[in-house]
């Protein structure tokens, strides 16, 4: 089970605490199950930068990339860019495939869940089937998040057509969040 939070390049030693604690809940149920640390960080750039810093990237087992925002915003709400929605589809895309080809990069994150929810349009299915068979190339693991993605049933059967590792996650982000 892969505990995460979110981190970026300017995160300070609270992440240190973040790891101690899971690390401690290992102890306490012995071999019952492993638990894995990662963090989740933005993918910056069109070349597949991420928002990661060393000593973080360090202490993780897997590190998610997500498309949080655009190039150049400020803020995660608003389309402070006045992108047009196809424009944004494809510009989430082109994010996701660059960071597919970072090697810091292990599990793509809720891929398109910008276009999804803050655009409130679904891409066309080809681009997830593209997306997947990228990941599978570049030996990534796509995450199927129950979040954004209402169409779980058919991502998980086009990982298993594609032999493309995939996670499952909830975009949970405190306890209650996933005793729901």
């Amino acid at each position: 089970m892969l505990f995460c939070e979110h981190s970026r390049r300017n995160s300070k030693n609270w992440f240190n605490s973040f790891v101690n604690e899971i690390k401690y809940c290992q102890l306490t149920i012995k071999k019952k199950c492993q638990l894995l640390i990662g963090t989740e960080v933005k993918i910056l750039d069109l070349n597949g930068n991420l928002d990661i810093n060393e000593e973080i990237k360090k202490r993780c087992d897997l590190v998610i990339a997500s498309v949080h925002r655009f190039p150049g915003e400020k803020n995660i709400t608003e389309n402070t860019l006045k992108i047009k929605k196809q424009k944004a589809i494809q510009i989430e895309k082109d994010l996701l495939t660059a960071a597919i080809r970072n090697s810091d990069a292990d599990i793509i994150g809720h891929p398109f869940g910008m276009s999804i929810k803050r655009f409130k349009i679904d891409p066309p299915w080809n681009f997830f089937v593209d997306i997947i068979k990228d990941c599978r190339k570049n030996n990534k693991i796509f995450e199927i998040n129950y979040y954004y993605h209402k169409n779980t049933k058919k991502l998980v059967n086009e990982c298993i057509k594609n032999k493309t590792l995939f996670s499952i996650g909830s975009n949970a982000h405190n306890k209650d969040e996933i005793l729901k």
